[in-house]
């Protein structure tokens, strides 16, 4: 008999965890019982919370809400969320083609780590790797995230400077 593809295995895990073996499915059990264990107050810092596995890369937002409570978990996802809307509202405003499709391409690529990682926290999309922006411990993605958030920035900065043909033309 063959072997089922460990591919499929992910996804038996990810659509019933509780029928696969515990293996399969062990990192996505572990958030769901740090959410529920993490109360409007958290458990506090201490050698409890390192039952959650991936916590300094995936698991980086139920890790802060089993530590520092929901409330701290609704300030993160709201801070978030405000950080995409300014660099949407940024993209917006930008009135170079260039610059407005490369400044989208960038907030979208955030916009969709921070949704991605959101649902993934909890359980409404399969874990991979793929942690939420600007708090993970891995420093290259974090590098590639500021210099993606400072290019749409600087993008805004010079979105009044739009020159038509006969301006470039001239010297």
């Amino acid at each position: 008999m063959d072997r089922p593809s460990p591919y499929l295995n992910r996804m038996n895990a990810f659509l019933h965890p509780e029928s696969v073996s515990k293996d399969a499915s062990y990192q996505m059990v572990k958030i769901q019982e740090g959410l529920q264990a993490a109360g409007w107050w958290g458990q506090g810092l201490g050698p409890a919370q390192h039952h959650l596995p991936g916590y300094a890369q995936e698991a980086v937002l139920a890790y802060l809400i089993y530590t520092f409570g929901w409330w701290f978990g609704l300030i993160v996802i709201f801070l978030g969320c405000m950080l995409i809307t300014q660099l949407w509202s940024a993209v917006y405003r930008v009135q170079d083609p260039f610059g407005k499709l490369l400044s989208a391409g960038l907030a979208g690529m955030l916009s969709f780590q921070f949704t991605y990682s959101l649902l993934m926290t909890f359980g409404g999309l399969p874990i991979i790797s793929i942690s939420i922006p600007f708090l993970s411990a891995s420093n290259d993605y974090m590098i590639i995230e500021f210099a993606a958030a400072g290019l749409i920035l600087g993008i805004y900065r010079r979105k009044d400077l739009v020159m038509n043909r006969t301006e470039r033309a001239m010297p």
